[in-house]
């Protein structure tokens, strides 16, 4: 059985563009290399220690961290006592300061000084799991759900 050649390149052309969306979408969705000069602009701001502005999110992050560690329940309150809009980050906002080229900790340290390579806190849940919450570990970036009553570090956003 003979193909039509126009039919070859019609597949070629929808294999083709199929390519560029996918390229487009993941770069939409911040998983193209995140780290250009400038991102990270400090801040002095009404968290002790300051914030910082990052630029390619457009969002706020505390860049002092308070020592303790909280269950997810005392994370959510403590963020949301910081006044105005502070608040714990969701799932797609934590990783976006995750720096794929470090390790222990996997972020920026001139931005975000002092940070442990330790596991944050998000303020998503696993949908139809209510005794869970997903986290990001700082040692090398990667997410995983855990049990709402363990204790883990917090970094506010807004």
């Amino acid at each position: 059985m003979k193909r039509n050649p126009r039919s070859n390149f019609a597949r070629m052309v929808t294999v083709a563009l199929a390519l560029v969306a996918t390229v487009a979408w993941v770069s939409a969705i911040g998983a193209a290399p995140k780290c250009y000069s400038k991102r990270y602009q400090p801040q002095t701001g009404d968290v002790a220690g300051g914030v910082v502005y990052d630029v390619a999110t457009g969002l706020t992050w505390q860049q002092t961290l308070d020592a303790g560690s909280y269950s997810w329940m005392a994370a959510n309150t403590y963020c949301s006592n910081l006044g105005g809009t502070w608040r714990l980050p969701s799932l797609t906002e934590l990783p976006t300061i995750v720096d794929d080229t470090k390790s222990n900790p996997s972020i920026d340290p001139t931005a975000f000084p002092n940070t442990p390579a330790a596991v944050f806190w998000t303020s998503s849940a696993p949908a139809g799991n209510s005794s869970l919450a997903w986290s990001v570990s700082f040692s090398i970036g990667s997410m995983q759900t855990v049990v709402v009553s363990s204790t883990f570090r917090v970094r506010c956003v807004r």
